[in-house]
């Protein structure tokens, strides 16, 4: 069984991310083919789909680590 993903983390680190690189939400767009509407979004709820959410963090550099423990 997957263990709850915190999202606010990820939410999180696109966001400082993107502040720190002093990147505007029209640029991240532009450069990531994600729309503006959809990284505002995320950014206030955290809703993104996985594929939005990997071309930002490319953009951005995040890298992303998720870890599966399951049970067999």
């Amino acid at each position: 069984m997957l263990q709850d993903i915190n999202i606010g983390v990820f939410r999180e680190a696109i966001v400082i991310r993107r502040e720190v690189l002093g990147i505007s939400r029209v640029e991240l767009s532009e450069e990531s083919g994600v729309s503006e509407s959809t990284i505002k979004r995320f950014e206030h709820t955290g809703r993104i789909t996985l594929e939005n959410y990997m071309r930002i963090a490319k953009v951005l550099g995040v890298e992303i680590n998720v870890y599966y423990s399951g049970s067999k």
